[in-house]
């Protein structure tokens, strides 16, 4: 996702949070708090999901997993207080809940609530629950936003020079001056990557071997909902991609319970790839092919030029076979 996209998401989230300076009741503040960690959480690599879980027999509101570790796992605690003071009170599961954990348990668990805790309780509930107890309000929450937004890369000219080398290969293809069947098998994954990420999606390219099955993992940032994609590539000159290759990226989006996945072969799919795939799988698991990358580098080119249209979700973009 381009520093700009990542931008505008922030400011949306901070939005949100200026509108909501007076709560009425408990469901309305959860709901914000919600809409504006989700996408935080997203552009940090987490997919945060509203599926309360109960550990220690304290119940928590949101669920947050690693998008490239599912190990790595958040909780998150909404508390809200109506007399609009910092709150008092945290309760004991989760103090013992944390200092219990293992290191292979979940990493931590962040509580929020609009004006803060008490300094005395949060200094002896940290003090015991160690670390990974984390007491964040909405200040915090928005210097959090703040400092994520206005974050200046760090300096690497290796990946400056990487980036600015893969602009002029998505260009070059975009303006039919380079063959795509001449790029290297990583020079595709990076293009993927990075020309989606340049369109508005937050992306991550995976490590060059042993990717599990996916290359790029893809977050669709501006949907309700933050969903997430598997993308895995193979750049075949001239095999099509089989059933085997189906099942396998099937099976780890599945595992990762992601929002959909993406096989994007460069000779495109053979026939025992699409009978792979069967009636209930056609609109969670789509075929892209090198067509669909030229139409993806146009347009990036058009991005670049100022004629592009805005963010599309990312699922009607893949299905689009218009250019």
């Amino acid at each position: 996702m381009s520093s700009v996209d990542q931008a505008k998401t922030i400011d949306q989230c901070l939005s949100i949070l200026d509108e909501y300076e007076d709560w009425e009741n408990y469901e309305e503040g959860g709901t914000m708090m919600h809409r504006v960690l989700q996408p935080y959480f997203a552009l940090s690599g987490y997919k945060l999901r509203a599926e309360p879980e109960v550990a220690n027999q304290h119940r928590f509101d949101l669920v947050g997993d690693n998008i490239l570790k599912g190990d790595d796992r958040i909780l998150v605690d909404y508390k809200f207080n109506r007399e609009g003071s910092p709150r008092s009170l945290i309760p004991n599961a989760i103090i013992e809940f944390v200092a219990n954990l293992s290191p292979s348990d979940v990493s931590r668990v962040i509580m929020v609530s609009p004006e803060g805790f008490d300094t005395n309780v949060a200094a002896v509930s940290t003090r015991s629950a160690g670390p990974r107890l984390e007491l964040w309000s909405f200040d915090d929450v928005k210097d959090r936003l703040v400092r994520l937004r206005d974050s200046k890369p760090v300096e690497n000219k290796y990946v400056e020079l990487v980036l600015d080398f893969v602009d002029k290969l998505a260009l070059a293809i975009a303006y039919e001056e380079l063959d795509l069947r001449r790029l290297e098998w990583r020079e595709v994954e990076r293009l993927v990557a990075h020309v989606l990420a340049e369109l508005g999606y937050a992306t991550h390219l995976t490590e060059g071997s042993n990717d599990g099955g996916r290359d790029v993992v893809v977050v669709d940032v501006q949907q309700s909902g933050i969903p997430v994609f598997n993308i895995e590539v193979k750049h075949w000159t001239s095999a099509k991609v089989g059933k085997k290759e189906v099942k396998r990226v099937l099976e780890v989006a599945l595992r990762e319970r992601r929002d959909g996945a993406v096989l994007w072969a460069s000779s495109g799919v053979g026939p025992t790839a699409i009978e792979a795939r069967n009636e209930s799988q056609v609109d969670y698991l789509h075929f892209a092919d090198g067509n669909k990358l030229s139409m993806a580098c146009r347009s990036f080119a058009r991005k670049h030029g100022g004629l592009w249209s805005g963010i599309r979700p990312f699922q009607s973009f893949i299905l689009d076979s218009s250019d």
